[in-house]
């Protein structure tokens, strides 16, 4: 059995090559920027969320109900533009609140300040 271990001429070689691990250096200002941007961005989505499901329901309710007094379907029109509108608003801000955090992330891990480590 030694012998067949010391004579490697049929056996399959190897080289193992070291990992490479970049790491962005960011400061408490870039990093508390990123998280508020996030959480305004998470707070936009949940409310425009919120507007389209309430413009849905009332356009639901106003074509399914039969024998609803005009000033009902009045003011169910009216929310229905309104909440049409706001949720238009919302959505355009959330969008540029998530672009703004994502150029953001973007000009960190495009900065110079990067730390580059080989693990072994």
């Amino acid at each position: 059995m030694s012998n067949s271990l010391s004579n490697n001429s049929g056996l399959i070689t190897a080289t193992i090559k070291p990992k490479q691990q970049t790491y962005h250096l960011v400061t408490d200002e870039t990093l508390s920027s990123i998280k508020e941007k996030s959480t305004v961005a998470d707070l936009l989505m949940l409310v425009t969320s919120l507007l389209f499901g309430a413009f849905f329901s009332v356009l639901i309710t106003v074509n399914a109900s039969v024998g609803l007094p005009p000033e009902t379907i009045n003011s169910l029109s009216i929310y229905k533009f309104v909440f049409l509108g706001f949720g238009i608003l919302f959505l355009i801000m959330t969008i540029v609140t998530v672009i703004m955090s994502h150029n953001l992330i973007k000009n960190v891990k495009s900065s110079e300040t990067t730390l580059t480590s080989r693990a072994e």
